[in-house]
């Protein structure tokens, strides 16, 4: 790649000889819950690259079929491999790379929650080109952009590798991303195949969670509250629901959606709205302390069209939870 290309020139060059499929695989994963749910994060980052004109295509599921979805695609030494890794299908990533390697020579990088407690031993056993800790929508590409440089790997945020020499790096976790209405919103478009006919979707209003439950990643490392703009999440919602009608379930992810009862009001008013135009019904995550401190906020969300809500509980043992 010429050293001169700058900006949108660098993805124009890219696009014609790189090409990007995002990952999440599981072995035996047919009623895996995890894979019946939209691969948001995934999606969040096929968007990022959609828009700087890329090639990407996302997957989830069985790691049979994603062998097949990688030949299929053409997977090739100019395609770049994202696999999620968390810690149930750790073991199933790690091999999925090395045959990654040794089937299609195509680039991979790992990221996912768990890569925060992986480091040297997993990424050379994996054979993958590097891992990529924290939010992905900027360093994955900052990678992208140097791929016929990998020295240049190194200056990146989050980046663990290997150096020419052989000798390892840790870049820690690459930094929150403080804007999250910086990020293009989730049009659908960019669908696993196994989701492009289903009739729920998911949702990402907001990033972080103060808490520390022990059974988390979100509260050990990403302490950091950033919440998109209840107009953008709602354009997102909107937008996709145009696209596909038959959708009758919103999934929030969030960890923390009712952290501030405002911003719920202002959700709830809005999906209220929103349902006398199309018919669904949606789900959200809750902090106990949260629903006992402002326990009006339960109706206001079932009115609204709430038919489930998950609670964390870390211990029902009082001496369990205050355990430094």
């Amino acid at each position: 790649m010429k050293n001169n290309i700058q900006g949108n020139e660098v993805w124009r060059y890219i696009v014609k000889v790189i090409s990007l499929i995002l990952m999440l695989v599981h072995r035996g994963t047919r009623t895996h819950s995890i894979t019946q749910i939209e691969p948001i994060g995934h999606m969040s980052l096929a968007e990022m690259a959609a828009s700087k004109g890329m090639n990407v295509a996302v997957f989830s599921g069985e790691l049979l079929n994603g062998l097949k979805f990688l030949g299929n695609s053409g997977c090739d030494k100019n395609t770049v491999v994202g696999l999620y890794c968390d810690f149930e299908n750790q073991s199933a990533v790690e091999s999925f790379s090395q045959t990654i390697k040794k089937q299609f020579d195509a680039y991979v990088f790992v990221g996912g929650p768990q890569t925060v407690g992986l480091g040297e031993e997993f990424l050379r056993s994996s054979q993958a080109d590097g891992m990529l800790r924290g939010e992905g929508e900027f360093s994955l590409f900052e990678v992208i952009q140097s791929i016929d440089h990998p020295d240049g790997w190194e200056k990146i945020p989050g980046m663990c590798s290997f150096r020419r020499d052989g000798t390892y790096y840790d870049n820690g976790i690459y930094p929150a991303i403080e804007n999250l209405d910086q990020l293009p919103i989730i049009t659908g478009r960019i669908k696993s195949p196994q989701h492009r006919e289903i009739n729920h979707m998911a949702v990402m209003s907001g990033r972080g969670c103060p808490f520390n439950c022990s059974f988390c990643y979100e509260g050990g490392n990403s302490k950091n509250v950033r919440r998109r703009s209840v107009e953008s999440v709602m354009k997102e919602i909107r937008c996709r629901l145009k696209a596909n009608p038959r959708v009758k379930y919103i999934f929030f992810g969030d960890d923390t959606f009712t952290l501030d009862k405002n911003r719920v009001r202002a959700f709830c008013e809005q999906l209220k709205e929103l349902r006398k135009e199309h018919d669904f019904v949606w789900f959200a995550d809750a902090h106990v302390n949260i629903v006992m401190k402002y326990p009006e906020i339960v109706k206001m969300m079932v009115d609204a069209g709430l038919v489930r809500m998950q609670i964390g509980i870390e211990s029902c043992n009082q001496h369990i939870i205050e355990i430094d």
